[in-house]
């Protein structure tokens, strides 16, 4: 991951110092998509009373709200920033559960994320009469959080849901790479269809009670730590855990031309 930003920040000072004093023109897109698990993380549990399975996911698969602006100094090259919205879909899983009066319950469990993230890239284009295949890349910087909600389905189930808060620790660093084609729609403004990988983790150093199955509570908050020894405090700290927020999808959105612009020394 070193390796990637470091040659990432040498293209961009590359990039910079042949923009000085150059005209170029500003892109400006707006992208709706959707990304599906990558780097996916196993959960162990119990899917009946005689059997125990494993739920790959990861918090990275959702619906992604993007907007980039690219500076391009020449026809070929450019250099922008990416804004993204994260939006995820749950992953759930349900258990059979015993309950204290003998009765058997479900239940559903299911691990929602969320992240902002900021990309600088580097984008490469190739100009066509018909279309514009482009690829861009960068690394990401991740603002996350992800929740936890459970609850129970029986005659004699608590009513209402379960829900903790997972967050704090950021900026978290990822690598954010695209291919994509640009389809002309007129003389400013084209079609942007993209397939994206988006790599990147997430540790969280606090743990929130926020809804107490039916009844909204003030957060009882607990601190994650990465190592616990046996002179540790038990009572308001207890381990975290990597969560995944890798993803592969698609975007779909408009980039418009807004015309020259300079830079200057």
């Amino acid at each position: 991951m070193l390796h990637k930003n470091v040659i990432t920040i040498l293209c961009f000072l590359s990039l910079y110092q042949s923009a000085k004093a150059q005209k170029g023109d500003f892109l400006f897109s707006a992208d709706l998509g959707y990304g599906f698990a990558s780097g996916d993380q196993s959960i162990l549990y119990y899917s009946s009373s005689n059997s125990t399975s494993i739920l790959p996911f990861s918090l990275g698969k959702g619906v992604n709200i993007s907007t980039t602006g690219v500076y391009m100094p020449n026809n070929y090259i450019g250099g922008g920033l990416d804004l993204n919205m994260l939006i995820g879909t749950p992953n759930t899983y349900t258990e059979p559960v015993g309950n204290s009066k003998g009765d058997q319950e479900i239940a559903i469990v299911g691990y929602t994320g969320y992240l902002f993230s900021i990309t600088p890239t580097l984008q490469f284009i190739l100009h066509d009469i018909k279309f514009t295949p482009y690829a861009q890349f960068g690394p990401a910087i991740g603002f996350a959080e992800y929740t936890l909600s459970n609850r129970y389905t029986g005659n004699s189930a608590i009513k209402g849901e379960g829900e903790w808060l997972y967050n704090g620790n950021d900026p978290t660093i990822g690598f954010y790479s695209a291919v994509g084609i640009r389809i002309p729609l007129g003389r400013k403004k084209m079609l942007d269809i993209e397939v994206f990988d988006r790599d990147i983790t997430y540790i969280p150093n606090t743990e929130s009670n926020i809804e107490d199955y039916g009844a909204k509570i003030s957060p009882n908050t607990t601190a994650l730590v990465t190592t616990m020894t046996n002179n540790s405090p038990t009572s308001n700290a207890m381990l975290t855990s990597v969560m995944p927020f890798g993803s592969i999808g698609i975007k779909i959105g408009i980039t418009w031309d807004c015309g020259a612009v300079k830079l200057d020394r």
